[in-house]
């Protein structure tokens, strides 16, 4: 039975206080006696992150403990100023960079040297933090990119074009509108960078260095582009030209923290932000991405295909992916990533691939888990042949991803 000791941990610099940290570890479950943790605590996060988190309270099921298991995410919750409850990755910190890697392309933009010998995820978190704050000031000294924008006021001089319906309408007004075109560097190039910095630092997970670094690159970036929410395809919808190539690779990085800073809760009049990898999520871009680099030439990958069902078009589903013939179009293979460790798969994603088989006219339905697979014996449905297929995350992931298309293209 696994024991949790809570040690305090000390942050890198000297200045900052200790937080005692609780660690777990994916899938495996932790026991704290009842007196260890209160039912406050308890409660707060069994509301909060049970998906990340699974909480069983003291009975006697649990012999009158606490039991804490990791649900497939690592990363960090802070639970308040002094407590902080850290999860895990059974992954090595190197492979779950190489993960990340591939997932955010972060290697096509950006020298990663200083990053590979990163050995805990909050030293990743804390380096990449420091890595858009030092490109923010580069970009600060030749100045942020600007653009035109349309305005209308009313001044007292001309300036564009004179609103001439409007002056008529209102004579009295001694003021003139005029229509008119404002340089600024308000715009949402900016903004997503100003907003990203922000939230790195309401998380509190960087040491007292880069934090002063990231404050600064928030406050040079601040006085130009306002603190503005993004919306999910924020992001994703930029484009880049000649002047603003430079803010592809702090947009890169910006997608990381966005997608991983969770929503935040308030303890006192601070305001706290969790940093949670969705693991099953990062798997399945890992895999995905790995596959549009290495899979042959003639075939072609789609991720996240959107498939209809029905004839009314209610139920729409996104298939992981999808591997056609390059020169055919034709649907050779459906694939589905499984981050899960089971013996065999359940009969709720066997109804799931096969569905998707089904729909798309496909053969071949592929499961695919993060750990090594022993049996690998196909399963007919039909005409569909289904098969479990491993790209195990333990070892070297370039060996392991190679032994995988070798099984993948096996019957081709």
């Amino acid at each position: 039975m696994a024991r949790l000791s809570l040690e305090p941990h000390q942050r890198k610099t000297k200045t900052m206080r200790k937080r005692q940290v609780l660690e777990l570890t994916e899938h495996c479950p932790v026991y704290l006696q009842k007196e260890e943790l209160t039912s406050e605590i308890g409660e707060w996060l069994w509301k909060n992150y049970n998906k990340q988190v699974q909480v069983e309270f003291p009975t006697h099921l649990t012999a009158h403990q606490w039991r804490l298991t990791a649900q497939g995410w690592v990363g960090s919750i802070p639970i308040s100023t002094h407590l902080e409850l850290r999860l895990i990755p059974k992954v090595a910190v190197s492979n779950l960079f190489q993960m990340l890697d591939y997932a955010y392309q972060l290697r096509n933009f950006i020298v990663l040297d200083d990053l590979i010998e990163c050995d805990s995820l909050d030293d990743l978190y804390e380096r990449l933090a420091q890595l858009l704050a030092n490109m923010v000031f580069q970009r600060s000294k030749k100045g942020f990119y600007q653009e035109y924008r349309d305005n209308s006021d009313k001044l007292p001089y001309v300036r564009g074009r004179i609103d001439t319906m409007d002056n008529i309408s209102k004579p009295w007004e001694v003021h003139i509108r005029c229509n008119y075109q404002e340089r600024t560097a308000d715009i949402e190039e900016n903004q997503i960078l100003c907003w990203t910095l922000w939230l790195i630092l309401c998380s509190g997970f960087c040491g007292e260095k880069v934090t002063m670094k990231v404050r600064r690159a928030f406050k040079s970036l601040h006085g130009h582009a306002r603190l503005v929410p993004l919306k999910d395809n924020d992001l994703t919808r930029q484009s880049y030209n000649r002047l603003s190539q430079d803010y592809e690779p702090m947009h890169i990085l910006c997608r990381f923290f966005l997608d991983n800073i969770g929503p935040g809760h308030r303890v006192g009049a601070h305001k706290m932000l969790p940093f949670l990898v969705n693991m099953a999520r990062l798997y399945e871009q890992f895999v995905a991405q790995w596959l549009v680099e290495h899979l042959p030439d003639n075939y072609r990958l789609k991720k996240q295909e959107r498939l209809q069902i029905d004839h009314d078009g209610e139920l729409i589903v996104s298939i992981d992916l999808v591997i056609y013939d390059w020169r055919t179009n034709q649907v050779l293979y459906i694939l589905d990533t499984k981050y899960k460790v089971v013996e065999r798969p359940s009969p709720q994603d066997v109804y799931q691939i096969v569905t998707y088989a089904v729909a798309k006219e496909c053969h071949e339905a592929i499961l695919i888990y993060p750990f090594q697979v022993t049996n690998q014996r196909e399963q007919r449905i039909g005409q569909i042949r289904l098969r479990m297929l491993s790209f195990p995350l333990g070892g070297d992931l370039g060996e392991a991803g190679q032994t995988f298309l070798r099984d993948l293209f096996k019957f081709s």
